[in-house]
């Protein structure tokens, strides 16, 4: 899942560069939406935004992870922030303004590690 309420079609174009079939992607345009659709349908990986409207990512983050417990999904923070202070939540971290080759990396690590 690609959770963005700016760049989620950007994101989603740099996630289907890396192989995965478009309709594998699912979409959510903020926080309250991906914890609703990810406590409906579990998903390999969840690429997150950290600042949007209503839920930010890091809340959004918190309350997945405490839904699945040691199951949950992978969440890969994106954003232009700096992540010290709520790094351990994250797999990984990808930082805006992003590129391709970068974004293609990071996500090919987490799905493969």
């Amino acid at each position: 899942m690609v959770v963005d309420d700016n760049d989620i079609l950007l994101a989603k174009i740099f996630t289907q560069q890396t192989g995965i079939r478009s309709q594998n992607i699912i979409t959510a345009q903020n926080g309250i939406q991906a914890v609703e659709m990810a406590t409906k349908e579990m998903f390999d990986v969840i690429i997150m935004d950290i600042r949007m409207p209503g839920m930010d990512g890091i809340t959004a983050s918190k309350e997945i992870k405490s839904y699945y417990g040691e199951n949950a999904p992978k969440i890969i923070a994106y954003t232009a922030l700096d992540m010290k202070a709520d790094r351990e939540l994250f797999a990984e971290i990808i930082n805006k303004p992003m590129n391709q080759k970068g974004f293609s990396e990071k996500l090919l690590a987490v799905l493969n590690g």
